[in-house]
């Protein structure tokens, strides 16, 4: 029997990595108004770069780590610039195209890598003992990164001036534009981000657990309704979506049916809709 302790632990852990892939839907949204599907490819090129990198290449784990923020993070810009910015008035279409591109990208790595998973070598090797608990470190320097990046989220918004920017853009594309902020740097900034995010996910999914070549299409499938429940362009939302989501799939993972792990979480996105539909928090800005 898996003690309570455990559970509740993993739970904040797996709930801080589906923040961070969230976190960059969520971003997205509230700037453009559109829903990058092609947002799980970004924690696949996160897991898959630092396991290559470290593995393959026997370059430093901590290099490797670097390349995992870095190469999800020029990949969302590309898509943006190279893809979705001529069609980003049309957010079907940028639906469709993104999920395309998600399902294209999500198949080469599978006949590139296989169908086997790969491990990510722990960025912090060793176990802590906790309440008869046993805890890798890795894991705890995962929940404590991932909600300082928030932390740091939220800094950047309240502080800086492009984080400001960035705020003005999702409030009013129109009034920010009027006061001269550049809605076309706003949006790099935006997606530069949200691929980090993701590709930091990518890195602790793949060191925690393993890298597997669907392991994107997998947390896009959870981070899209949490972006949902959360209410549509709430970061606050979000992270206490986020928590619901990975409490719900760590204790039916650990006490009852393993194949409802999905299933169930949606069954309560549902039910919570049908009360709220705008969402827990609604949605913050109006774009």
């Amino acid at each position: 029997m898996v003690s309570l302790l455990s559970v509740v632990i993993n739970a904040l852990v797996l709930s801080a990595i589906f923040a961070l892939v969230a976190l960059g839907l969520t971003l997205i949204f509230s700037v453009a108004g559109v829903f990058n599907l092609a947002h799980g490819v970004n924690v696949t090129l996160g897991a898959f770069t630092a396991w290559y990198v470290a593995t393959v290449l026997g370059l430093s784990i901590w290099i490797a780590a670097i390349l995992s923020i870095l190469v999800p993070a020029v990949f969302s810009v590309v898509l943006y610039k190279g893809m979705v910015q001529a069609i980003e008035n049309r957010p079907m279409t940028v639906m469709t195209v993104t999920l395309l591109i998600e399902l294209i990208s999500e198949y080469l790595i599978r006949e590139l890598i296989g169908l086997q998973s790969r491990s990510v070598p722990a960025l912090f090797p060793g176990v802590v003992r906790f309440g008869g608990a046993t805890l890798t470190v890795n894991r705890i320097i995962a929940f404590f990164t991932a909600w300082a990046l928030v932390a740091v989220l939220f800094v950047v918004f309240d502080r800086t001036k492009q984080g400001k920017a960035v705020i003005a853009t999702s409030m009013s594309e129109r009034g920010s534009a009027l006061v001269g902020i550049d809605k076309s740097r706003v949006q790099l900034y935006t997606w530069f981000a949200a691929g980090a995010l993701a590709g930091i996910a990518g890195l602790f999914f793949g060191s925690i657990r393993t890298a597997s070549w669907d392991m994107g299409l997998n947390s896009l499938v959870i981070a899209f309704p949490i972006v949902v429940l959360g209410g549509m362009g709430s970061i606050r939302g979000t992270l206490i979506a986020a928590n619901i989501f990975g409490f719900l799939n760590v204790f039916i993972l650990s006490y009852w049916e393993p194949t409802l792990a999905r299933t169930v979480p949606i069954i309560a996105l549902i039910l919570i809709l049908l009360v709220r539909p705008e969402g827990l928090l609604g949605r913050e800005v109006a774009a």
